[in-house]
Formats: C-alpha cells, sequence, structure tokens
C-alpha cells in the first residue's frame, strides 16, 4: 500500500512536478543573490575615517569613536550570514515546494532587508532607541518566518525522501536560538545600546540550552 508521500507525488502530474522543481531552484538563486547583496550593503555600513584621521592615519581613533556602530554592523554581518546558511540547509533540503513556501521564504528575506533599513538608521541616528527596537523585532520576524516554513514544509511532506526523522529533528533545532534571543533583546533597547548589544550575548547560553533539548528529543525519536 502507498504511503502518504507517493499518494501526494503521484497526484502531480510531470509538468507540475517540473515545475516545481525549477521554482524551488529560482527560488535558491533568488535567495542567494538577495543575501549577497545584503552582506555587500553591510560592509558598506562600516565606519569610514575623516579626512583628518585619514591624514594621520588615525584608524584606530575612527573605530574608538564609531565602536558602538561598528559592533553592532558586525553583530548584523554575523547574523545575516547565519540566515543565508539557514536558508540554504532549509530549500537545500526539499525536493519541491508550494506557494506558500516561496512566498514565506521571501517574506523573511523582506524582513532582513528592512532590518538593514533600519541598522542603517541606528548608525545615523548613534543608537536611537527605536531603531534598536525596529532591529530586533524584524530579526525576530525573519527568524519565526523560517521556523514556520520548515514546519509547514515537513507537514506537506515537502522534505527529499532520505532525509531521516533524526536530521529533520536536528535540522529544526538550528533554526531557533537567532530569533529567540533577537526577542528577548527588545526591552534592552530601551536600556541603551552598550545593553543591547551585551545582549547579543545570550546566543551563547540559549544555543546550549536547545542543543540539550536537541538531544533530548533526537533520543525520543530513536526510542
Amino acid at each position: 500500500m502507498p504511503d502518504s508521500k507517493e499518494i501526494e507525488m503521484s497526484a502531480l502530474t510531470p509538468a507540475e512536478a517540473n515545475r516545481q522543481k525549477n521554482v524551488l531552484r529560482r527560488l535558491q538563486t533568488l535567495v542567494d543573490v538577495v543575501y549577497g547583496l545584503m552582506i555587500f550593503r553591510l560592509f558598506i555600513l562600516l565606519p569610514h575615517p575623516t579626512a583628518e584621521q585619514l591624514a594621520n592615519k588615525d584608524f584606530f581613533g575612527m573605530y574608538a569613536e564609531n565602536g558602538v556602530n561598528l559592533l553592532i554592523v558586525l553583530i548584523g554581518i554575523v547574523l545575516i550570514i547565519i540566515y543565508w546558511g539557514q536558508s540554504n540547509l532549509q530549500l537545500g533540503y526539499l525536493k519541491r515546494i508550494d506557494t506558500r513556501v516561496a512566498t514565506l521564504a521571501i517574506l523573511q528575506v523582506f524582513a532582513l532587508l528592512i532590518y538593514l533599513y533600519f541598522m542603517r538608521l541606528d548608525n545615523e541616528s548613534d543608537g536611537d532607541e527605536f531603531t534598536l527596537l525596529m532591529e530586533s523585532v524584524f530579526m525576530a520576524i525573519a527568524g519565526f518566518i523560517g521556523i514556520y516554513n520548515w514546519s509547514y514544509c515537513g507537514k506537506k511532506k515537502f522534505f527529499q525522501d532520505d532525509l531521516t526523522e533524526k536530521e529533520a529533528v536536528s535540522t529544526s533545532y538550528k533554526f531557533y536560538a537567532e530569533p529567540i534571543v533577537a526577542t528577548l533583546t527588545i526591552p534592552l533597547a530601551f536600556v541603551g545600546s552598550g545593553y543591547y548589544m551585551a545582549g547579543w550575548l545570550l546566543i551563547i547560553p540559549i544555543t546550549i540550552l536547545l542543543n540539550k533539548r536537541k538531544k533530548s528529543k533526537i533520543e525520543r525519536v530513536v526510542a
């Protein structure tokens, strides 16, 4: 008796199956291009020396003067690279997609683009509370969209046939740390930029806790 995967796949005509594969491939290309542009944009936001600092070769003074902005941009670069890797991981495990998956993937990238917009405003406003708040909000939104998209793909049986349940569980836990920490940094935006940046260090204990939960869940799956 055929399982649910075989029944669902047999319901697609060859043309529909090929179309979904083409859409997935084009989506992967689009997402990669946008992430590449975001990283390029982040490097442009790095502090630049003034004419006086450049003449005196006072690069240390430049970094000291723009230390907060430098750290925020570096955090952004790290987070965008992490989300890019997660996106490649997520889309790479799919054999096909539907309109909802494609829409959610684009919305996730759009949320990160808005995050970059507020990061630029943050550089121009020297750590304004509202810009820091919006950075955390849209970083969290992007992460939770990715979590929901992965869960939806699992329910719709869009995963590759050779992806085991253990691998699916292990992969799912890789998407949680960043949006959780982004949510936790929201109140810190009202305290000050220093506390806000320090709040991102919560990613270390959060990741440790998630790894413990992942190990426990995998043991239950294997059992």
